[in-house]
């Protein structure tokens, strides 16, 4: 066993992160720290830290805000500090692959690797819904399942598929304002998705929790009936697989709230109270308090 301490986060890499466990609440103030505070790091930055960095910019500036204009830049600040890092340089031909796919251009993918080619689907296609363009964010991933298919044989790729689908199908839940039935098509396709791809290459813990997007996003669109199947579906694996406390609580919020969207409010009351239950078990403090306000969630829509 490699007892060997992990090397400290670079200061990039801190900002980065920073930057990436904000910008869902405080967009304005992760723009701001990406292009003010950044440039000043770049150059005693390390390897992961630059990845990690240029991640965070394309996410932000291209995925939330469909702003190339203020990539750019960024991208080419990177170029000169790209040469001794494939990852970067891969990256790099990411973003400007994104980008191209956001703007509806014709797009090369060079030799970027497949895994990097289904991903630069992803920011391109949230900001595809930065316009409303809902038909054409799901256009894009419907092209990042081209891209994982023509390379069967790339683990990596099909995982990517997973995870972008995923990735988008929680953003668009996270946004969704009804009434919206393009947002709403879109976001049950990603979520849909991102099932058939986990169910491909994950195990059963990543089918169940596929199983809670798509039980989510169902209830977020007011489509009951679909979200108590995949709810049911996530309570059952769980309950095939001894699955933990933490599993269970929050399979049991999937049901809650799928419940309520078909209108069951005795069902719906069961699974909150089967929820709260498992929260009682849960020994991390953090996971506790999140869970704790997603059942208040719960309650304040029961009593609604």
């Amino acid at each position: 066993m490699d007892n060997t301490p992990a090397a400290p986060a670079s200061p990039l890499q801190d900002l980065a992160d920073h930057v990436m466990a904000m910008h869902a609440h405080d967009l304005d103030s992760a723009r701001e720290q990406l292009l003010a505070d950044a440039p000043a790091l770049l150059y005693t930055a390390d390897r992961t830290g630059l990845v990690a960095y240029l991640r965070t910019a394309e996410h932000v500036l291209l995925g939330h805000q469909n702003d190339p204009a203020a990539l750019r830049p960024i991208l080419a600040a990177l170029v000169p500090l790209a040469a001794a890092h494939p990852p970067v340089q891969h990256g790099l031909q990411r973003a400007e692959l994104a980008m191209s796919m956001a703007a509806g251009a014709p797009a090369a993918v060079g030799d970027l690797p497949p895994d990097e080619q289904v991903k630069a689907h992803y920011n391109a296609a949230l900001a595809r819904t930065r316009l409303g363009d809902y038909p054409g964010a799901t256009a894009l991933l419907d092209g990042a399942v081209a891209a994982a298919k023509a390379a069967p044989e790339h683990r990596g790729a099909q995982i990517a598929l997973a995870a972008v689908a995923n990735n988008i199908a929680a953003d668009l839940r996270f946004d969704f304002q009804p009434p919206a039935d393009d947002a709403a098509k879109a976001m049950l396709h990603a979520a849909l998705t991102a099932r058939d791809a986990w169910a491909a290459v994950g195990g059963w813990l990543e089918v169940e929790r596929a199983d809670w997007q798509i039980a989510m996003c169902a209830s977020t669109a007011g489509e009951g009936a679909l979200a108590v199947k995949h709810a049911q579906a996530g309570l059952d694996a769980c309950q095939a697989n001894e699955a933990t406390d933490y599993e269970l609580c929050f399979a049991w919020q999937a049901m809650a709230l799928a419940a309520l969207s078909a209108g069951d409010k005795p069902a719906a009351t069961r699974a909150r109270d089967a929820m709260q239950g498992c929260i009682g078990q849960l020994e991390d403090a953090g996971s506790s308090e999140y869970a704790g306000h997603c059942l208040a969630e719960i309650d304040a829509a029961l009593a609604a």
